[in-house]
């Protein structure tokens, strides 16, 4: 199991951006979605829709990420 004394602010900190809108813009298919059971229907909107697709899946941030190398990253060795 991966134990850290501390979070890195570049492993760990990123803007919420809202990568559906995104994908919308650029005229593909785009969803966000926030729940685990909401990934599937999402999936196979996405297909449906007979577009370039974008699933957003979005995570809470008290995730700890998963970087293999975390004392790198906090060294900036990577």
């Amino acid at each position: 199991k991966f134990i850290h004394k501390e979070m890195c602010p570049e492993a760990s900190e990123f803007l919420d951006i809202n990568y559906a809108e995104v994908a919308k813009a650029f005229g593909a298919y785009g969803e966000r979605v926030t729940s685990p059971d909401a990934l599937k229907p999402a999936l196979r909107r996405a297909e449906e829709s007979g577009m370039p697709a974008l699933i957003d899946v979005a995570i809470s941030r008290e995730v700890v990420p998963p970087v293999s190398r975390y004392e790198a990253v906090t060294k900036r060795e990577l």
